[in-house]
């Protein structure tokens, strides 16, 4: 077969690739020796020398396709799609709607407007592609013989295909986003070892209170205490964070380990953080069957002679029970940092109910809880603290759950920078700065 340059009824224009020449006005003919479909990619033989070369066509009417004149050196893909979505509605509050029923449970009965309220219509970013496959060398020993001048573009290239990714197994997906919270921000996503990464999000969904890896949205849970709309110090809105109050609670501003806040609890009295796990919430709920390990980590502050006892239950079976003696460390201004694991037993069988019960154990006083987590052992957790009003970052809490503090002036210029260790807390960083006002001469 011959292949002809321009004049021909399509108006293609045939270029050899390596030396990069396009074919003149005047119609040089080869013969036809390779030719990829998929690509647009030809091997093509010059009749008059008989040498071969990488070709391909120019298309005037079709720029989109394959009309790479060097080759291609990198390419990805995405993938957006716009329904789908498992939305957090319970860490947005679970807004009541028209009705009286929650917003959650009116899109799922189809009874509300899906595109009025962003469970569709808005095209969020799924999955991510990267092309795999060889590169050129222009030397054997390419670990050391290479010239970055010349080689490194793919020795094939396929252009993605939006109707079946999978038909090529070149383009590889290397990150999946499986949820978003209702504000928009992207909370849990995985890759194709199946590890998850996840988020929490508070202060009215603006700010990233928690991350963690190898773990699942409701694998984490997380609570400092500040972001709470609060009358005479209990608050009116709980179950953000993936831990629900159950009863009476009590904030106070009294003690704080980080930020304003802390939980009370006096002495001779107990509060449970409850989690639903047959509900449909996101409510933090433990992997069962697999008797996955979880830490859980909370600093403690004990008045007088008071100690603390925490149990951890699914159901009536008892998970772990820690008390004063498992306080790890030395008490830092008088916080204890309690630290401990707990798993599921695969013979529980259907539990519906987590609980994290923490009491203040008969004393003179009462017991201060804050910055309290729980997450996969093998995940590593950050926390972090702001301000509920203007939301600067008062404190970060690494995967120890050991904090480090920020203060800042009164133009929110960052003045101090401490680090909280097994050895109390130091000082990192302090500066000032000041603009001197010269007067007028």
């Amino acid at each position: 077969m011959i292949y002809s340059g321009p004049g021909n009824t399509c108006d293609s224009y045939l270029v050899l690739r390596e030396p990069l020449v396009e074919v003149g006005t005047t119609p040089w003919d080869y013969n036809l020796v390779n030719f990829d479909v998929s690509t647009g990619f030809i091997q093509v033989e010059d009749q008059t020398t008989g040498a071969l070369y990488d070709a391909y066509f120019i298309e005037p009417n079709n720029c989109f396709g394959p009309c790479l004149p060097k080759g291609v050196l990198h390419a990805d893909a995405l993938e957006m799609k716009d329904e789908g979505w498992q939305y957090a509605y319970a860490d947005a509050g679970n807004p009541e709607i028209g009705t009286g029923n929650t917003l959650e449970s009116e899109l799922a009965a189809g009874n509300a407007n899906e595109y009025r309220f962003g469970a569709k219509g808005i095209w969020r970013n799924w999955r991510n592609y990267r092309y795999q496959t060889n590169r050129i060398s222009s030397g054997v020993d390419w670990w050391y013989n290479t010239d970055i001048s010349t080689d490194g573009e793919y020795t094939k290239f396929n252009f993605f295909d939006w109707d079946d990714p999978s038909a090529d197994t070149c383009w590889a997906w290397s990150n999946e986003i499986t949820r978003y919270n209702p504000a928009g921000f992207a909370i849990e996503s995985t890759n194709p070892l199946d590890i998850y990464a996840s988020a929490l999000f508070g202060y009215d969904n603006a700010l990233q209170v928690a991350t963690s890896s190898n773990a699942k949205y409701t694998e984490m849970a997380f609570d400092g205490f500040e972001d709470y709309d609060q009358v005479g110090g209990t608050p009116i809105y709980s179950g953000h964070g993936h831990l629900q109050f159950n009863g009476a609670v009590q904030l106070t501003a009294d003690e704080a380990h980080t930020g304003d806040y802390s939980m009370r609890i006096p002495t001779g009295t107990q509060h449970t953080f409850i989690s639903n796990l047959a509900a449909a919430s996101d409510n933090f709920k433990p992997e069962v069957g697999n008797e996955k390990r979880y830490a859980i980590s909370a600093w403690i502050k004990e008045v007088a002679s008071t100690d603390v006892t925490v149990e951890v239950w699914m159901d009536n079976t008892p998970l772990a029970s820690f008390t004063s003696a498992d306080f790890s460390g030395t008490p830092i201004e008088g916080w204890n940092r309690l630290e401990g694991s707990f798993f599921v037993a695969n013979t529980i069988a259907n539990p519906s109910q987590f609980r994290l019960v923490v009491k203040a154990d008969n004393g003179i006083n009462e017991i201060y809880l804050d910055d309290l987590r729980i997450g996969p052992f093998t995940g590593g957790m950050m926390t972090y603290v702001y301000d509920p009003i203007i939301l600067e970052l008062r404190a970060e809490l690494d995967a120890n759950n050991y904090a480090t503090f920020y203060s800042y002036d009164e133009e929110g210029s960052l003045v101090h920078v401490k680090k909280e260790t097994e050895r109390g807390i130091i000082t990192l960083q302090t500066g000032r700065s000041n603009t001197v006002q010269v007067p007028n001469p």
